[in-house]
């Protein structure tokens, strides 16, 4: 057993195993996986930005963070593959930092530090991993951060070059903190690790370690200090999430509910009654992946040797170090009232407290377990179960950007150009990963959009109930609404809004016309204003195409391609493009999922005085769909009023 023992250790060294287990969380979907959420407007400015625009767009909250992707973008590109392999990398290099610096505070618990690593690397708390090029960046400060704590450590052991790693460790202090104050609370667990280690390496009293960990955590906490001044009194003095009392009541709440959803809520998503669907291939696909992952980190753990068991001291720090770190990490959002509960993004608020969350588990298996078979068996379970969490977000956001790109091909398609200050307008959020001003960027990048040197852009996306609702009387009046996401920055005129709707599963995205108020499947709130819809804004005249490298090749021209160039035919009065791309669609066997699609067929006979045609057409629709009965019955009225109406339709009472 000793021979297999040590051929596994050298020929899969831990970091290579933490690899397996980050490619088995994150790495499966990757091909398939786009840009969501705070992707875009990076991925806008650096396709139509200059490097200005980009540091000016972080100037408002992180002016010195915009040098991450100074660096990245020459590097990466615009891509989704290259930044979601660069994401993976960065996580992993996480975890082994983690795991390279417990091994020095804990030299003799290999066990916890292998333990807490590999909860850390896929701690399912945090589930917006798929947004690589946003998440990117907080990737790089952990890394700075983690290299921080183990060239600290690094100091105290290395006498000849202390200062060399001193001076490496208040660096990435200063270079984590001054790029992104996501990780400042984790600065208060410093001088607990300290604690821990000259409590464990001179096996002083409990005094003296703390006068020795004070003296070499003051010059980061001097660090931390800049750091809070600059930023509260230099850079933010009016920030609206700035470090204000709320109050005790307020405090321990929003504190005892954010270690609730990070201790224990989390496992709820990795293992409840509802993922026990047999009939959804996805969920059960994770849950055996979920089972293979738990058989290989146990047969890993089991196998791989150990040179000796974790005492119950090293077990207990690491507890006491995993909630504290735990409480401490979160304390500046839980002095602004900010909770992981509600909301979509949220929970990204965890990820400083991921190390504690590992940490206190690593502990408690070692604590409440004396064997190890059993501390390797539920260890597995763990990662398993969370392996298999991850796999099911992934393919979430994979399914969200097949939806993007869907869309974008069609609005280009529909609308190969729109005039500058368009706004689109929806019913609901474009996609549930990408609304607002983060839809708005991407449809810019879509049509290749300039941006002036103040920011402003030429194209945003309104979600109707948001942004319209309130302002609906108003509309006729030429209204002006200003939209802004930090340096960037759009004026809405009522008088160039474009109403789509993409609300019925299968359905094409549908451009809206005074005609789509009488069309049944429409979102109630947009059909009453789809006589605002100009769709004049349109045009056909272009040389834009989609960027492949961001939206992928273009999809197969199947029935949604026709539709989009009859419509915009439709839109031009070209009736005998609309008829001859019928036409092709029924040679080619295409057919579309709702009859509603089949008005510019419609419109396009009747204006042609193509009546028995339009007869014909008029009853298979009625047959086949008939919510359909109010706008045939506008059809007939207004595009052939002259005509005898169908007896299908004066059956009804038009």
């Amino acid at each position: 057993m000793q021979i297999s023992k040590d051929a596994l250790e050298k020929y899969l060294p831990f970091p290579l195993f933490q690899a397996l287990i980050a490619i088995l969380a994150f790495g499966l979907l990757i091909p398939q996986l786009g840009f969501y959420w705070d992707d875009w407007p990076m991925i806008f400015l650096a396709e139509q930005g200059s490097a200005e625009l980009l540091r000016e767009f972080y100037s408002y909250i992180r002016p010195l963070s915009f040098w991450t992707y100074s660096v990245t973008f020459p590097i990466l590109g615009v891509t989704p593959l290259h930044w979601h392999i660069f994401l993976l990398a960065l996580r992993i290099l996480t975890a082994v930092q983690l795991w390279l610096t417990l091994r020095l505070l804990w030299p003799r618990a290999e066990r916890i530090a292998a333990m807490a690593s590999a909860l850390f690397l896929v701690y399912p708390s945090f589930s917006q991993g798929p947004i690589a090029v946003a998440y990117s960046q907080h990737f790089i400060v952990y890394n700075l951060f983690l290299f921080s704590l183990y060239a600290m450590l690094r100091s105290l052991q290395a006498q000849k070059t202390r200062w060399v790693w001193l001076s490496l460790a208040l660096f990435s202090t200063l270079a984590h903190l001054f790029t992104m104050e996501y990780f400042a609370g984790l600065e208060l667990v410093r001088p607990l690790i300290l604690l821990a280690w000259f409590h464990n390496k001179k096996r002083s009293s409990l005094k003296e370690a703390l006068l020795d960990a004070g003296r070499e955590w003051l010059p980061y906490l001097i660090c931390l200090a800049v750091f809070f001044l600059w930023r509260i009194t230099l850079v933010m003095p009016d920030d609206p999430n700035r470090l204000v009392w709320i109050g005790l009541p307020a405090f321990l709440q929003a504190t005892l509910q954010n270690f609730i959803t990070v201790v224990f809520d989390t496992w709820a998503k990795a293992l409840n009654a509802g993922l026990i669907d047999f009939s959804d291939r996805a969920v059960v696909f994770s849950l055996v992946l979920a089972v293979i992952t738990a058989l290989i980190c146990f047969g890993y753990m089991h196998i791989t040797p150990t040179k000796q068991e974790a005492s119950k001291g090293s077990a207990g720090q690491a507890t006491l170090l995993g909630l504290s770190a735990i409480l401490l990490s979160m304390l500046p959002i839980q002095l602004t009232g900010r909770t992981l509960l509600g909301g979509l993004f949220v929970d990204r608020f965890s990820l400083p407290a991921m190390v504690g969350a590992a940490l206190l588990f690593a502990g408690l298996l070692h604590l409440l377990l004396s064997k190890s078979i059993h501390r390797n068996i539920l260890f597995a379970a763990l990662i398993g179960l969370a392996v298999g969490t991850h796999l099911r977000s992934a393919n979430e956001y994979r399914w969200d950007w097949e939806e993007q790109r869907r869309m974008y091909w069609q609005f280009h398609w529909r609308a190969p150009s729109l005039e500058a200050g368009t706004s689109l307008v929806g019913p609901e959020v474009m996609t549930a990963y990408t609304s607002g001003y983060a839809a708005a960027a991407a449809v810019n990048t879509l049509y290749n959009a300039p941006i002036s040197e103040d920011g402003e852009v030429d194209y945003w996306v309104l979600d109707y109930y948001d942004n319209l609702l309130a302002h609906e009387t108003e509309l006729e009046d030429n209204l002006d609404l200003n939209f802004s996401i930090s340096n960037l920055h759009f004026t809405a005129n009522s008088e160039k809004l474009i109403f789509y709707d993409n609300t019925n599963d299968g359905q094409c995205v549908w451009f809206l016309n005074e005609a789509d108020q009488y069309n049944s499947l429409v979102d109630p709130g947009t059909r009453t204003l789809a006589r605002f819809s100009q769709l004049n804004l349109a045009s056909e005249v272009s040389d834009n195409v989609p960027n492949p490298a961001i939206f992928g090749r273009e999809p197969a021209r199947t029935w949604c391609y026709y539709f989009q160039k009859m419509d915009l035919a439709r839109q031009q009065e070209d009736w005998d493009t609309v008829l001859s791309l019928w036409e092709i669609t029924k040679t080619r066997g295409y057919t579309s999922n709702t009859q509603f699609a089949m008005f510019p067929i419609i419109e396009a006979l009747l204006r042609t005085g193509q009546e028995s045609e339009a007869r014909t057409l008029t009853s298979d629709i009625l047959l086949k769909q008939p919510a359909a009965y109010e706008k045939l019955c506008y059809a007939w009225q207004t595009w052939l009023p002259e005509a005898a109406m169908p007896q299908e339709l004066a059956d009804k009472g038009c």
